[in-house]
C-alpha cells in the first residue's frame, strides 16, 4: 500500500510566480493522510526537531520512510571527500543535503550561508 499518488505528482504543473513551487491535490491516499493525522507527532515547542526525538506512531513512521525511498536514490547521491580550503556551493531550493558524521576533536567544520537577492532567472 502505497501512501502517496505518484499520478497526482506527475499531473501536477510547476507554478513560478512569485518562486518556483509545486500544489499537489490528493498527493496523499486516503490511507496516508489518516495514518499522518492519527500518528502526527505531538509537538510543544517552536523550532528545529530531531525527528528521532519526536513520539509518533507506526502510521506516521510508514509515511516518513516511503516518502524518503521516494526522494532519495544512490544514483542521485552525490557524496563530497573534502580536502583543505574547498568550499561547496549548493542551491537549497534544488537540493536536499546534509552532514555525514564527523569528529569535532580532529575536524574543523566551517559553515557561512550565502543569499543571493534579486530577480529570480529567466
Amino acid at each position: 500500500m502505497s501512501y502517496f499518488n505518484l499520478a497526482a505528482l506527475d499531473a501536477a504543473s510547476l507554478n513560478r510566480d512569485p518562486y518556483d513551487y509545486l500544489v499537489v491535490p490528493d498527493f496523499l491516499t486516503v490511507e496516508g493522510l489518516a495514518a499522518a493525522n492519527r500518528d502526527y507527532p505531538e509537538i510543544s515547542t517552536a523550532g528545529n526537531k530531531d525527528l528521532e526525538a519526536l513520539h509518533y506512531g507506526p502510521g506516521f513512521r510508514a509515511l516518513i520512510e516511503e516518502l524518503n525511498a521516494l526522494a532519495i536514490h544512490e544514483d542521485l547521491t552525490y557524496r563530497h571527500r573534502w580536502t583543505p580550503g574547498q568550499m561547496m556551493v549548493w542551491d537549497n531550493r534544488c537540493v536536499q543535503h546534509r552532514a555525514t558524521e564527523y569528529d569535532p576533536a580532529t575536524q574543523r567544520r566551517v559553515i557561512r550561508r550565502c543569499t543571493v537577492l534579486g530577480e529570480a532567472p529567466k
